[in-house]
């Protein structure tokens, strides 16, 4: 779902009612100025995520003041980015962004901003694994996929040991990466964390370290509303001039992630696409490098662990005293391709996740900073 958007508002559609808490004017020669609000370092040490707010007048093609908001709005919202929206969320979100605002000194009127046009948009999803898939595994499998020739020139970028995989073009990013270790990395170094804000995240005991829990998290990024104009357009959407109300939807969100996912060469056309087929599965491992003998190998394993998983295979052994090194060399087979098999299926799990898209949200563990009362105003009913 949406992740990070900046929409610009125009007067009158918002006051500001404390200039002071913005910082110093900045004039241009052509008579424009700029002055910026940001999370204040008390805020970031309490994980109250603020909007990034750039109230400014003049410049080129603009004649009355506009205040430009950008935030990352489930950090706003839940408190953190692992969980994500439903379109029924849309009120209670604009109604907690108008707070925000509020209380950095500014009054925004909820109707204007659920019409501000979108100069920024991020969409991702975080996808939790089943057992014996894992992020680095996904990675790995993702990384062995040939780039469709026909989209522009892609810059890959693999990090942290692994756990990111970045493509960029001249217009748009889409990375991959583990979210858990993005968050535990984030905590001691935010510079080397792909979200460095994440770090003060409240994770669940069920999803900390050592539980075996994997999320990773697929994110498409377009940082001009002309990147967003050409993204919506690939996307098959026709959206000529994005405003707030339109990209707050899942079905766009995922329209985008799902254009996205065809950078891949020769993508399957969707979960069940025959992936599972043995032909086709032997097929994508020598494809992907994988020899004939290790291909069959990972084959054969996973039919045998499809009636009971690993536990059942290993009491099989057992009973037949089959000793343990017989047990470890399968294991190695398993780490390599795991249930994922190649780069193909890496695709059609991800494919799975935004086709059969479901809110992820934790449980009621989870540390969310509360706001100060203020009063309610009306909201609009989100756009069908």
């Amino acid at each position: 779902m949406i992740d990070t958007i900046a929409v610009t508002v125009l007067v009158p559609g918002f006051r500001v009612v404390a200039p002071k808490m913005f910082g110093p004017r900045r004039d241009f020669p052509d008579g424009g100025w700029q002055r910026f609000q940001n999370s204040s370092p008390r805020d970031r040490a309490w994980n109250v995520r603020r909007p990034s707010l750039t109230w400014s007048s003049g410049g080129p093609g603009w004649r009355q003041e506009r205040l430009r908001i950008e935030c990352s709005l489930p950090k706003i919202y839940f408190g953190n980015n692992l969980e994500e929206f439903s379109n029924a969320d849309a009120p209670d979100l604009l109604d907690r962004i108008r707070d925000e605002i509020e209380a950095m000194g500014v009054e925004v009127d909820v109707a204007d901003l659920w019409e501000a046009k979108v100069s920024l948009l991020h969409v991702g999803k975080n996808v939790v694994l089943d057992p014996g898939e894992s992020c680095s595994q996904m990675i790995r499998a993702l990384t062995g996929l040939p780039q469709n020739p026909k989209w522009d020139v892609v810059r890959s970028d693999l990090r942290n040991g692994g756990e990111v995989y970045k493509l960029h073009t001249n217009t748009r990013e889409i990375i991959f990466y583990d979210k858990l270790a993005d968050v535990h990395r984030a905590g001691k170094s935010p510079k080397r964390a792909i979200d460095p804000a994440s770090g003060r995240l409240a994770i669940p005991a069920n999803m900390g370290p050592g539980s075996g829990t994997q999320v990773i998290r697929m994110e498409a990024r377009y940082n001009t509303r002309e990147t967003v104009k050409r993204a919506l357009d690939r996307a098959g959407l026709s959206i000529p001039d994005p405003r707030f109300r339109e990209m707050f939807c899942v079905d766009v969100a995922m329209k985008l992630l799902f254009r996205e996912l065809g950078l891949f060469d020769h993508p399957p056309g969707g979960p069940g696409s025959g992936a599972s087929d043995p032909l086709d599965r032997l097929d994508g491992y020598l494809k992907d490098g994988m020899s004939l003998s290790s291909a069959l190998k990972a084959i054969g394993l996973q039919a045998v662990e499809a009636g009971g998983g690993p536990p059942a295979l290993l009491r099989v052994l057992r009973d037949n005293n089959i000793q343990y090194p017989a047990w470890y060399r399968l294991k190695g087979v398993r780490r390599g391709v795991s249930t994922l098999g190649s780069g193909r299926e890496a695709v059609v799990v991800l494919l799975d996740a935004v086709l059969n898209y479901q809110p992820l949200r934790l449980g009621s563990g989870q540390i969310v900073p509360q706001l100060p009362a203020v009063p309610a105003g009306p909201v609009p009913s989100p756009s069908p």
